[in-house]
C-alpha cells in the first residue's frame, strides 16, 4: 500500500522524513490536524535525532509495528521520550515492554 506523503519532517541532525499528515493525526495526539496548513517545501524542524524519529515514526503508519529488541538502550531512552512528548500511545507498551527485559 502506498501512501501520499504530504509534509516533510527535519531531524535535529537535518535528515528528512517524508510523512503523511493524516497517519501523523491518527496516531500522535500531538501533532497538528490534517487540515492544518504546512507551507509547502518548508520542513516542519524537530528537536530529535534522525534515529529517534526514524523509531518513532514506525508506530506512526498503517503497518505492523516492529520489535525494538536490538534498540540500545540511550535510543530506547530518547525514543521512550519522544513517545510520551508526541502522544504516541501506541509506542508505550512497547518500550515499557523492552524496559522490563
Amino acid at each position: 500500500m502506498s501512501v501520499t506523503t504530504d509534509v516533510e519532517i527535519q531531524s535535529s541532525d537535518n535528515v528528512l522524513f517524508k510523512m503523511n499528515k493524516k497517519e501523523l493525526e491518527m496516531f500522535s495526539g500531538a501533532f497538528p490536524s490534517a487540515d492544518s496548513p504546512v507551507e509547502s517545501g518548508t520542513p516542519v524542524e524537530l528537536p530529535e535525532d534522525s534515529e529517534t524519529l526514524g523509531i518513532l515514526f514506525k508506530f506512526m503508519r498503517c503497518e505492523t509495528h516492529p520489535t525494538l529488541d536490538d534498540v540500545p538502550f540511550d535510543a530506547m531512552l530518547r525514543f521512550a521520550e519522544a513517545a510520551e512528548k508526541y502522544h504516541v500511545y501506541s509506542a508505550i507498551p512497547i518500550y515499557k515492554l523492552n524496559f522490563r527485559q
